[in-house]
């Protein structure tokens, strides 16, 4: 028995049932159990070192059957991070955190297009809030919406309300922010011919992040009257 080799094995196993049990890595489990049971009774340092041995070629085999993802360093955060639009949005627009979550998941494992895709829909979320927010309930698409907003806008201006006219400026801006970002992605990702490159996906996700910190500042203000 070899008290040296034992101990260099007690002090890997932990970390090793770990990582099988997270994986998970099921060939590898039995043989795990096979040492630790060895470490309990009477062996010879032969008898360890071949159990070490198979476990090496059981972990071959997990490998085998695996796939991994590589997530590039600087856009670990987008695949880690909760509340990448900020705090902010997170509490104006909670319906929106798993579309949000998950055009951060795409852009991490670089899936430009299925990034741009999720960002839309955190956009078009916001765009009905907006209506919402002005009574309208219902448009059939976004230029619908964007019809009947700047409808309303424009009849707000001539009542003249002094209330309105404090945010007018705000919202007529948003109009022309949604309809840039309308046709600069959103139409594009309609086409099934139109890719977005990684990079580019993070352009249009950066964008979208502060368009939605524009508009959840401006609702936690409670400037929308």
């Amino acid at each position: 028995r070899d008290k040296r080799l034992d101990g260099l094995v007690r002090a890997f196993m932990p970390g090793f049932v770990s990582v099988a049990d997270k994986i998970p890595l099921i060939i590898v489990h039995p043989q795990l159990r096979r040492i630790s049971s060895t470490l309990q009774r009477t062996h010879t340092r032969q008898e360890l070192i071949q159990q070490v041995v198979a476990l090496r070629d059981r972990l071959a085999d997990d490998m085998d059957r695996l796939y991994f993802f590589h997530v590039r360093p600087d856009f670990v955060r987008y695949y880690t991070s909760t509340n990448l639009f900020g705090p902010e949005v997170a509490k104006v627009y909670r319906t929106a955190l798993d579309d949000i979550e998950a055009a951060g998941k795409c852009l991490a494992l670089e899936q430009g297009t299925a990034s741009v895709f999720h960002v839309t829909r955190v956009l078009e979320l916001a765009l009905r809030h907006l209506a919402e927010e002005l009574g309208i309930e219902y448009a059939p698409n976004w230029d619908g919406y964007i019809k009947k907003i700047n409808e309303n806008i424009k009849e707000k201006r001539e009542r003249k309300e002094e209330k309105w006219l404090k945010s007018e400026k705000f919202y007529s801006e948003l109009v022309g922010d949604f309809l840039a970002l309308k046709t600069a992605y959103r139409n594009p990702t309609n086409h099934p011919d139109r890719k977005f490159l990684t990079e580019e996906a993070e352009e249009v996700f950066k964008a979208a992040q502060r368009f939605m910190k524009k508009c959840a500042r401006h609702f936690l203000d409670g400037s929308t009257d």
